[in-house]
């Protein structure tokens, strides 16, 4: 129900006109009239009553008047998709945004051509997407399937309901962010942040809207299933936190299971790498892998992940190091913070030696030079305030 619309469907036609009834009634108790809608879209879908299908409209998705950050915006916004369904799709034009948004020009400039021409095989490739509305819910027993992925670009989950009995996987639901221009976030605190969203959807999911016998959550990376189960490094506060948000969410969802699979098979791959319109057609976005619709036996056997280990409380993302360095050595603020900077990434490096999807390299980032500064300042307070 959204507002005065209200969508369903129903076993048979008693339960059907059973229930109408009752809806009928509700509604006329506070003076509104229930109608049979009779335009084509139901809560901004397109629906084929025929065919029994719901489809995102991309009827309005064109070139546009200008090559601007302004109607490259107006763009992505005219793509009405809740569900995530073109979610791979539609994901490649925040990626074209952030490249607009990183030339630094103003919103209503030009932008190079290079981003044009991007702009416009982006908009070639725009193909409506077509899934039935009936997932093949009955009275059987169903499992809810989160897959997870992430790459320097952005981070998705992609949810898929699957009946075991029929052999039937159906897409759900999908949710795909780019990554922030604002931080550096490395591909496996990436890959963590979509098992974060994807355990958000699954809840949301099995919660309240089904019940069922089973979830499943599958990410490629080994790294991330590790941290949930040791807790992440000691110290790594952006890691512990979200291990922290997945195990509380675990407790409503009983017997979840985290599993690996391997990158070729992971339809989240899809939408968090950006793909061509074709792609929403391939059988790996609207079905997933094909061992969902064989028996267990048949599943990728690594269970990476058999408990939660909850992360160490109140530390601090970085430990502030014990830096030697006298401010009273640089005429220069900015070449201090920049010294310090690399003394910590340094220290950080040799702490996390062991695994180098965690080490640091290239050009010192803004948050690196803002926690030294922090470790500079800190270190000034308690030689000036020793006993607060």
């Amino acid at each position: 129900t959204y507002m005065d619309d209200v969508t369903s469907s129903f076993d048979d036609e008693a339960t059907r006109d059973r229930v109408l009834a009752a809806i009928t009634d509700s509604f006329a108790s506070v003076g509104m009239t229930l109608r049979v809608p009779d335009g084509p879209t139901v809560l901004g879908l397109l629906f084929d009553r025929t065919q029994d299908t719901l489809a995102v409209d991309l009827t309005d998705f064109g070139p546009p008047p200008k090559y601007t950050r302004r109607e490259l915006l107006r763009s992505i916004a005219s793509i009405f998709d809740p569900l995530g369904l073109v979610s791979p799709f539609s994901i490649r034009g925040r990626m074209l945004l952030q490249e607009a948004w990183r030339t630094g020009q103003d919103w209503d400039d030009d932008l190079p051509e290079e981003l044009q021409a991007k702009w416009r095989t982006w908009i070639s490739e725009a193909q409506p997407l077509q899934v039935p509305r009936w997932v093949g819910l009955g009275q059987e027993n169903v499992e809810l399937h989160v897959f997870c992925d992430a790459s320097t670009l952005a981070y998705a989950c992609v949810v898929y309901l699957v009946v075991p009995s029929r052999g039937i996987s159906t897409l759900m639901a999908s949710k795909a962010r780019v990554a922030p221009l604002k931080t550096t976030l490395t591909v496996p605190r990436a890959e963590l942040m979509a098992l974060t969203i994807g355990v958000r959807l699954l809840h949301q999911i099995a919660t309240e809207v089904l019940f069922p016998s089973a979830t499943v959550v599958w990410s490629d990376s080994q790294t991330a299933l590790a941290w949930l189960s040791t807790g992440g490094p000691r110290g790594m506060v952006f890691v512990s936190n979200r291990v922290k948000e997945i195990a509380k969410l675990r407790q409503d969802l009983p017997g979840i299971q985290f599993r690996y699979i391997r990158t070729d098979e992971n339809p989240a791959d899809l939408p968090s790498r950006g793909t061509p319109g074709n792609a929403l057609h391939s059988d790996l976005w609207l079905h997933g892998p094909p061992f969902l619709r064989e028996a267990r036996s048949q599943w990728p056997s690594e269970v990476m992940v058999l408990s939660i280990a909850q992360p160490t409380d109140d530390e601090p993302e970085s430990p502030p190091p014990s830096i030697v360095l006298d401010p009273a050595e640089y005429s220069d603020l900015h070449h201090l913070i920049r010294v310090c900077a690399w003394v910590r990434r340094f220290i950080y490096n040799h702490v996390t030696q062991s695994n180098p999807d965690l080490q640091l390299s290239g050009t010192l980032s803004r948050q690196e030079k803002s926690e030294a500064l922090l470790t500079l300042l800190r270190r000034e307070q308690r030689k000036a305030y020793p006993k607060e």
